[in-house]
């Protein structure tokens, strides 16, 4: 694990991370090609489809985050129509 490295991706073709499953290739939305995950060792891993495998897409979390920081409903509606913020 000390030896020097080029790149990420000459990091993740080593053999020793091959073989300890340190980085997990998960699908997420709106990617064509699995996303090269860190397995952290210790911590369970995340399995497919599950929430601790997939990454949010752009705009899918905007009325909730808008409403914990006090915007009624209303106002997020305003935002989203002039396109302000996205929703997914």
């Amino acid at each position: 694990m000390h030896e020097r490295l080029n790149s990420y991706a000459d990091f993740v073709e080593q053999p020793h991370v091959r073989e300890t499953g340190l980085i997990q290739w998960l699908e997420q939305a709106g990617v064509k090609d699995k996303v090269p995950t860190p397995a952290v060792p210790g911590t369970p891993l995340p399995l497919a489809g599950t929430p601790r495998a997939v990454a949010p897409v752009p705009g899918q979390h905007t009325a909730a985050i808008l409403r914990e920081h006090g915007y009624a409903d209303a106002e997020i509606s305003e935002l989203l129509s002039h396109g302000t913020v996205a929703q997914a």
